[in-house]
Parts: C-alpha cells; structure tokens; sequence
C-alpha cells in the first residue's frame, strides 16, 4: 500500500521499504569475492589438514578444499610429499558452490597437469620430436616421461622395422621420440622411436657403403651365433659369416670357432644394398692350408690322423 501523507503542497507518496540485501549479493555487487570462476589456478595457503585433505587459504570468502585423490595423479611423473601448514601451493579450481553452504573445490594434479601438457604442445609444435627418458618397462613396450607426464612407447616402435631391442637399454636415457598419438581429455601419449631411428640407420648405411667394397677386411664383435652361421657387429650395420666361410676346416660348428663377444676380424665378400645384407668371411682371412701342404706333408712320411666323417 502507498500511504498518502497531506503536507502544504499537497499530497506525497511513500513507497513500502525495500527488501534488505543479503551479505552474499552485497559482496557480489561490490566484487568482495573477486574474479573466482572453475578452472581458475591461484595460490594459495595450506591452513589446516584433514583426514581426506586440506583447506586452503585462497583469499576467498571461505577455505578452499582440496582433497587428497586432488593433490597428485599416477599420469604425472613426480615425487611430492604432503602439504604441511603454512606451506605455499598452486592449485585450480573446480567447483564452487553458493548459498550458506558455499565451498570451493581445489585440485593441485590438474593445475600441473595443463602446465605440462600446454608446454608438450607448444614444444611439439616448433619441432618434429621430443625429448622423453625412459621409466620402467611394461607389458607390450616402455613407459616414458615426456615434460613431466607419462608416454608409452610401443616394442614395435622403439627399433627400426624388422628389428627388436630391449626396453631395459633405454631405461634412465634421453632420447627423441615423434609423437603419433595425443589426447588430452584421456590423458594420453603413444610415441615412436622407430621412424627416427629408420632415418638414422639410412644414412649410417649409405655411409657404410660409399666407404665399404668387397674384398675389404674390416674387425667387429660376435653378436649372434646361429645353426647356419654368426652375425658380426660392424658398427654401422651387422654382417653375417655362413659356416662354410667360419674355418677351412670342413664341417666345422661355428660354436667350435668362436664365442659371443669374440673381437674378430672378417673379409667383405657380398654386399646386397636392396636388402641390406652383408656376406663375411673369416676363413679367408686367414692363410689357405692347402697352400703349405706340401711343405708339411711330404711322400713316405707317416702321421696320424682323425676320421671325421
């Protein structure tokens, strides 16, 4: 109702009283709470702890709460102990809630998270690869750390095709890797090793042979020993002695001849650049027998002798 008041110059009006404002719309109206929105990152202070996490000091009209399933995420590759009290820390903020049970919901992992993720992608894109270094081996390939956040790199893809290595030589290593698969809503990094190291391995060979010709000796390390022959490590590729070049001695088993490891030296006697393979030779390094036979044996001298077949 409008009451009529009568007064000298007539009649005036007196509006009802206004409804009175709560604290929470003085505050919004007048910006007491500040620019506080989900996915802000502040800082703030660790003021109390809790059994399932702490209460933070964010300068908002209430303590922030940060559970502790949001302080720290098995994707991301750090050692953090617990927060104490008084101590400093960068969190995001995830929910926030009004009215008399109003509360800030904080997480510390996913601030880190975007920090790392946002600089994989900014480095990713200024360069074809990225430095990982290797964690630990699992089922099907290897876990990598890539700017704080966990890869994993297929066994297919950690060696050239048609070749396999061993996670555990790349474990506590750097190296560069190309990124085949990203996604960040799943928090997930698939990485190859293999296209760089095709690369790698065409111009070690195209070296090898503008250098290397047949008949060439060259010395390298027993790799392998098979039923058909050893591969010898050259360095810049591997070669492959067939048991008929291991000795003039006919039928000889190549584990008779030699052992893994065994720094010899091998003659070059087929080079197949179409399919990267070179024949050796370790018999034909040595001096033919046949050659000093009759220096050794001479008629009517009597020796002895083994049946070998």
């Amino acid at each position: 109702m409008v009451d009529e008041l009568r007064t000298e110059d007539g009649l005036e009006t007196q509006a009802a009283p206004e409804k009175e404002e709560t604290m929470e719309e003085m505050m919004q109206q007048f910006d007491v709470m500040g620019d506080f929105h989900r996915g802000k990152i502040l800082e703030g202070t660790i003021v109390d702890a809790r059994e399932d996490g702490w209460l933070v000091d964010v300068g908002y009209k209430c303590e922030g709460f940060l559970p502790r399933k949001e302080w720290t995420h098995k994707v991301l590759v750090e050692e953090t102990e617990e927060p104490q009290n008084g101590e400093k820390v960068r969190v995001q903020i995830t929910n926030i809630s009004q009215g008399e049970d109003a509360q800030l919901s904080l997480s510390r992992w996913r601030c880190e998270f975007d920090e790392r993720w946002n600089k994989l992608e900014e480095e990713a894109a200024k360069n074809e690869t990225v430095t990982v270094k290797g964690l630990r081996k699992v089922k099907g390939g290897l876990i990598v750390s890539c700017y704080g956040i966990e890869g994993f790199i297929p066994i297919s893809h950690l060696a050239e095709d048609g070749r396999t290595l061993n996670p555990a030589r790349l474990l506590e290593q750097d190296f560069q890797v190309k990124l085949i698969e990203k996604d960040r809503r799943k928090r997930r990094l698939v990485l190859s090793r293999r296209s760089l190291m095709e690369a790698e391995m065409a111009e070690i060979r195209q070296s090898f042979y503008d250098q290397v010709s047949e008949g060439d000796i060259l010395e390298g390390d027993v790799s392998s020993i098979t039923s058909f022959g050893v591969f010898v490590n050259l360095g810049a590729m591997e070669g492959l002695v067939h048991v008929s070049e291991l000795s003039w001695q006919r039928n000889a088993k190549a584990k008779d001849v030699v052992s893994k490891g065994d720094h010899i030296k091998v003659k070059v006697i087929g080079i197949d650049k179409e399919n990267n393979r070179i024949s050796l030779s370790l018999r034909q390094t040595q001096s033919d027998p046949w050659e000093t036979a009759a220096e050794r044996w001479k008629p009517g001298v009597v020796v002895e002798g083994t049946v070998s077949n």
